[in-house]
């Protein structure tokens, strides 16, 4: 076992706390979006140490939706633009690791790799119905996703990302309910 798979779970653990400290911090705030930049990326270096390609993919759309966050001022068409080329890279990551070989669950990872990227790529105070739209789909189907490799495929990391989400379906829910 190499150093850095051993220390996958640890770090994954670190970026958890960074994004429960980033959904809990200022919205739109700068340490909101350094939180973030660091969940994305440490979560990342988690998921590539553990091999769980899926994850490494989600973590490269969301990596760009973090960093695009600092540019407010970016225009719609440019997000969707840039968004898409994220979305392409990690799909074709997925496709060098040979992911369809090895992870039945795939398709339903590929799903929520599309709604990430629609869900950075909208605006959230223009159009706040659709956003939280995305992102209660986007982490329903992750947590299913997640709950699947746990079950089924024993997959320790999954955990992570399915408490995770699983928490923080909550917000956008309510926010459509209210």
């Amino acid at each position: 076992m190499s150093l850095f798979s051993r220390y996958s779970l640890p770090i994954s653990i670190i970026g958890l706390t960074c994004q429960i400290a980033g959904v809990t911090s200022v919205a739109w705030s700068l340490s909101q979006q350094v939180f973030f930049l660091f969940w994305v990326s440490l979560l990342g270096f988690g998921a590539l140490g553990a091999k769980q390609s899926m994850f490494v993919a989600m973590q490269i759309v969301a990596f760009v939706g973090v960093v695009l966050w600092f540019f407010a001022t970016v225009p719609l068409w440019a997000l969707y633009g840039l968004m898409s080329i994220a979305l392409l890279f990690a799909l074709f990551y997925i496709y060098k690791q040979k992911t369809y070989q090895h992870d039945r669950y795939y398709v339903l990872g590929i799903l929520w790799l599309f709604l990430l990227a629609l869900g950075f790529a909208t605006n959230p105070l223009g159009q706040p119905f659709l956003f939280h739209i995305y992102l209660a789909l986007w982490w329903m189907t992750i947590a299913l996703y997640s709950f699947l490799e746990v079950v089924f495929l024993q997959i320790r990391i999954a955990w992570i990302f399915l408490l995770l989400n699983i928490v923080f379906v909550i917000n956008p829910l309510l926010w459509l309910l209210g």
